[in-house]
C-alpha cells in the first residue's frame, strides 16, 4: 500500500465540538499525525453530547469517534504559562493549527493568526467561526442548527410545502460539511506553500457552508427572481418528480428529468406499460390543469406494491428512483448473519464520505484526557509524542 498522501503533516487540533476538529480528522484519515488538545478534567464538551436527552445512547460514545479517531489527546490549561509554553513547542514543530476558539477568546489566549504568523511563517492557520472573521457578527459563536440551518433559510426552503412548520436539523449535519470546506483551504495552501514556501490563513464559517448549500434559491433571489411558495406534494407541477408511497409504508423519490428517454423504461418497470403513451403523465409546461396530479396513476400504482418489487426491463437498472430508508432507525430484526449486531470492541467510526480513506477503528472506550498524579501527558521536543494515556486507535492490526 503506497504511503498515505498526509503521511509526515503535523497538527494542531486546537478546537472542540465538531466542524473544526473533522477536518483535522480529514487529514488524519489520510497519515496526518493530529494532537487534538482539550482543557483538563471534562475535555471536549462534545465528549457528553450523546448522553443528552433525545440523543441516541447505546453505551459508546459514537459522535467522539467519528470526528475524534486516530489522534492523539493533550490535557492543556492555554491560561497557565506552563500550558502557553507546550502549546508554543507544539506549534514550532506543527504543519497545520486548526481552531474555532470564539475570536475574543483567541485574543485572550493569544492564539490568533497575527500570534503565529512571523514566528512561524509555514504554518497553516485554519480558522472556524459561526459567522464569517468580518463585520458585527464576527464575534458571535454560533451552532449548525442556527449558523448553518437557520440562517441560510434552509430550515425554511426544505419544509414539505409553504403550510408546514420549519423544518429541524439532525446533529451535526451542517458542522460536516463545513469541516469539509475547511478541509478544502487547508489542501489549497498545502499546496501554495509547496510552491512558494509559505504558510498562511485559511477561513471557513457555518452559514458560508450554509448558503452554499442553498446556493440555487440565493443565486435566484440575488438575480431578481421572486421564489415561489413550494407547492404541497399533491400540487407538484410535475409527476414524474416527486415522492410516492408503497405498499410496504416506505417512500419513494422519482427524479426523472428526460422524460422522452427514460418515462418508457420506468413505466415498464413499475408495471404501468398502457400509460407509456399517456400525456397527462408527462411534463407539461403549460396551465395547472395540463399537469399531472402525484396522486394519479403512479401513485396509486405504488401504494399496491412494495419498492422490492420493481422490475428492471432488458437489465436496465439506470432508473431514477430511489426508496426513503428507515436504516438509523431501531427495526426490529431476528439476528442472522447480515443483521448481527458488532460487538462493541468492533464498531468503526463512521468514514468521511466522498474520499477513498483508509478505515481504521476507533477507541473502544474514549475517555477525556485529564492532569494529574501519574496522568499528566508530556510532549517530547523531537518529536511531538505524547506520553501517558491517550485515546487509542488500530492501525494494521497493532494498537498504536
Amino acid at each position: 500500500m503506497s504511503e498515505p498522501i498526509f503521511a509526515g503533516l503535523k497538527v494542531i487540533d486546537c478546537a472542540s465540538f465538531i466542524a473544526g476538529p473533522a477536518a483535522a480528522t480529514i487529514l488524519a484519515d489520510h497519515g496526518a499525525e493530529v494532537i487534538k488538545i482539550e482543557p483538563p478534567g471534562a475535555g471536549d464538551a462534545y465528549r457528553s453530547l450523546f448522553t443528552r436527552p433525545g440523543a441516541p445512547n447505546p453505551g459508546v460514545d459514537y459522535a467522539w469517534l467519528a470526528v475524534s479517531r486516530n489522534k492523539r489527546g493533550l490535557a492543556l490549561d492555554l491560561k497557565a504559562p506552563e500550558g502557553r509554553a507546550i502549546l508554543e513547542r507544539l506549534v514550532s514543530q506543527a504543519d497545520i493549527f486548526v481552531t474555532n476558539f470564539p475570536l475574543p477568546v483567541r485574543e485572550r489566549l493569544r492564539t490568533r493568526y497575527a500570534d503565529f504568523a512571523a514566528k512561524y511563517p509555514r504554518l497553516i492557520y485554519a480558522s472556524l467561526t459561526a459567522y464569517g472573521e468580518a463585520g458585527p457578527e464576527g464575534d458571535k459563536t454560533g451552532f449548525d442548527t442556527t449558523a448553518y440551518w437557520a440562517r441560510s433559510g434552509l430550515m425554511d426552503e426544505v419544509r414539505a410545502d409553504h403550510s408546514a412548520l420549519p423544518a429541524r436539523s439532525v446533529p451535526g449535519m451542517g458542522d460536516h460539511p463545513t469541516a469539509s470546506a475547511l478541509f478544502g483551504g487547508i489542501a489549497a495552501a498545502l499546496y501554495r506553500r509547496e510552491r512558494t514556501g509559505q504558510g498562511g490563513e485559511v477561513r471557513a464559517n457555518l452559514m458560508n457552508a450554509g448558503m452554499w448549500a442553498n446556493t440555487f434559491l440565493i443565486q435566484a433571489a440575488l438575480c431578481g427572481a421572486t421564489i415561489p411558495p413550494r407547492p404541497k406534494r399533491e400540487d407538484a407541477p410535475n409527476a414524474l418528480g416527486n415522492m410516492y408511497q408503497a405498499g410496504d409504508g416506505r417512500w419513494f423519490i422519482i427524479a426523472v428529468i428526460s422524460e422522452d428517454r427514460q418515462w418508457a423504461p420506468l413505466a415498464t418497470a413499475m408495471g404501468l406499460t398502457h400509460l407509456i403513451a399517456d400525456p397527462p403523465l408527462r411534463h407539461h409546461p403549460g396551465p395547472p390543469r395540463q399537469r399531472p396530479r402525484p396522486d394519479g396513476h403512479p401513485g396509486r400504482r405504488l401504494r399496491h406494491r412494495p419498492p422490492g418489487r420493481m422490475a428492471h426491463p432488458a437489465g436496465r437498472r439506470r432508473h431514477h428512483l430511489r426508496p426513503h430508508r428507515h436504516h438509523l432507525r431501531n427495526r426490529r430484526r431476528p439476528p442472522g448473519p447480515r443483521h448481527r449486531r458488532p460487538a462493541p470492541h468492533r464498531r468503526h467510526a463512521l468514514p468521511h464520505r466522498g474520499l477513498p480513506l483508509h478505515h481504521r477503528r476507533g477507541c473502544e472506550n474514549p475517555r477525556a484526557p485529564r492532569a494529574g498524579s501519574g496522568r499528566a501527558q508530556q510532549c517530547d521536543p523531537a518529536g511531538c509524542r505524547i506520553l501517558g494515556k491517550r485515546d487509542r486507535s488500530v492501525q494494521g492490526g497493532k494498537r498504536v
